[in-house]
C-alpha cells in the first residue's frame, strides 16, 4: 500500500481548498433568488475549473488517449438556471397542494422487523462493541421494547422527536476523533469510501443506524400497533428517529469532521434538480447545530460530481456557500474541496476504461 504524506488524499496540488475571498452572506431560509446575487464564482481557481483545465497543469503527463477525456469532462450548468430550479424545488415542498405525493401510501413496515432489530442489535454489541460505552449492560430485548413503544399504537405521522428519546438514552457511544463523515445525496459513494479503509464513521455505522438502515416502519392506533400493510411515504422516513440519530453522531465528533456532498444532484430521468445542501436535511437541522465546537478543529466539505453530467454546484457557490457560511457562523474552521481525486477514483471503479478515468496526477502520494 502506498504511504501517503498527507492524511487525506485531496490535500495536495490542484485539490487544495479555495483561498480567495468569500462574501459572508447567509442565504435566507426562504431561498429567494436575490439571496444568491453577486456570489463570487472564479473560473480561474483550479479547484473549481472544469476538468479540462486540470489537464493543462499536467499536460506533459497526458497521453493522446487521455486527451480524449477533455472533450467529455464535467461542464458547469448555467448558475441562474440552477438557482431557478432549486427555488422550484423548495416551492414544491412548501406548497401543500403540490406535495400531496409526499404522503402517498407505500409498502408497510418491513416484515419480521422485531427479529431483524434484535439480531442486528446482538451483532453490533458483539462485533462492534469497541464503539460502545459499557456494551455488556445492553439488553437487546429491552431495547426492542423501548424502541417499538416509540411508534407503536400511534398514527404513522404522529410520532415526535421526543418519542424516541427513551430509546437513545439506553446506550452511549464513544467519541470519534477525525472519523465523523456526514453525507447528503452521496449515500453509496460515501459508504464505498468509508468501508475501504475503515477511517470514517457514517450515520449508518452507529448503533441506531446499523439497527434500522434500509428498514421501513410505522405505527397504527389499532390491532397490533404496527402497520405492515402501508405507510405514508413522508412519514415512513421516520425523521424523528433519524434526526435524533444524526444529532447523536454529531455530538461524538472530535477533531476534523468531513461532509460529502453531491454537486450534480438531480434525477437523471426527469431532470429534477435538488440543492446540494438542503435546508431541511439532517445535516442542516441536526448535525451542524449539534457539533461540539470546542472539540471540532475543522469542518471539511467534499463536493463530488457525476461523470459526464453537468456540474450544478461547486465550492463557494449557491447552497454550498450557504453551508460554508453556516459552519463559519458557528465558529468552525471551514474548508471546501471540489471534485477531489478520491471521488473520481471511486466513480471510475465501475468503468475504468471511461475516457474521463484515463487520467494521471502529478504526485502519486495522492492516490489511495
Amino acid at each position: 500500500m502506498l504511504q501517503l504524506k498527507y492524511p487525506y488524499p485531496y490535500q495536495k496540488f490542484i485539490n487544495q481548498p479555495l483561498s480567495y475571498t468569500k462574501r459572508n452572506n447567509l442565504l435566507s431560509r426562504a431561498y429567494q433568488l436575490s439571496s444568491w446575487n453577486n456570489i463570487p464564482v472564479n473560473a480561474d481557481i483550479p479547484s473549481v475549473a472544469p476538468v479540462a483545465r486540470l489537464w493543462q497543469s499536467v499536460k506533459s503527463l497526458i497521453t493522446p488517449l487521455q486527451r480524449t477525456a477533455t472533450s467529455r469532462s464535467n461542464v458547469d450548468e448555467d448558475q441562474s438556471a440552477v438557482e431557478r430550479r432549486i427555488q422550484e424545488y423548495y416551492d414544491q415542498r412548501l406548497n401543500k397542494k403540490r406535495n400531496k405525493w409526499m404522503f402517498k401510501p407505500i409498502n408497510g413496515t418491513t416484515p419480521h422487523l422485531k427479529q431483524i432489530f434484535i439480531g442486528r442489535c446482538w451483532d453490533f454489541v458483539t462485533t462492534k462493541r469497541k464503539n460502545l460505552q459499557d456494551p455488556d449492560k445492553l439488553d437487546c430485548q429491552e431495547m426492542w421494547k423501548v424502541f417499538s413503544k416509540s411508534f407503536a399504537f400511534k398514527g404513522p405521522c404522529d410520532v415526535t422527536y421526543d418519542d424516541y428519546t427513551p430509546f437513545f438514552n439506553l446506550y452511549k457511544e464513544k467519541p470519534l476523533n477525525n472519523r465523523v463523515l456526514f453525507w447528503s445525496g452521496t449515500r453509496e459513494l460515501t459508504h464505498a469510501y468509508s468501508r475501504l479503509y475503515d477511517k470514517f464513521t457514517t450515520l449508518e455505522d452507529t448503533l441506531a443506524g446499523f439497527l434500522m438502515n434500509g428498514l421501513t416502519w410505522c405505527g397504527k392506533k389499532e390491532g397490533s400497533g404496527i402497520d405492515y400493510k402501508s405507510c405514508p411515504y413522508e412519514c415512513s422516513k421516520q425523521k424523528p428517529f433519524w434526526g435524533q440519530a444524526a444529532a447523536k453522531l454529531a455530538e461524538r465528533a472530535r477533531g476534523v469532521v468531513h461532509v460529502m456532498l453531491n454537486g450534480t444532484r438531480q434525477h437523471f430521468l426527469d431532470k429534477q434538480i435538488f440543492p446540494t445542501f438542503m435546508d431541511d436535511s439532517y445535516l442542516a437541522e441536526q448535525q451542524l447545530p449539534s457539533l461540539p465546537i470546542p472539540g471540532v478543529t475543522e469542518f471539511r466539505i467534499l463536493v463530488g460530481h457525476s461523470l459526464h453530467h453537468k456540474s450544478l454546484e461547486r465550492c463557494d457557490s449557491l447552497t454550498v456557500l450557504e453551508l460554508e457560511n453556516r459552519a463559519k457562523a458557528r465558529g468552525l474552521k471551514t474548508t471546501c474541496f471540489d471534485n477531489p481525486y478520491f471521488i473520481r477514483h471511486l466513480l471510475c471503479l465501475d468503468n475504468p476504461a471511461d475516457p474521463l478515468c484515463l487520467f494521471k496526477i502529478p504526485d502519486q502520494n495522492t492516490l489511495i
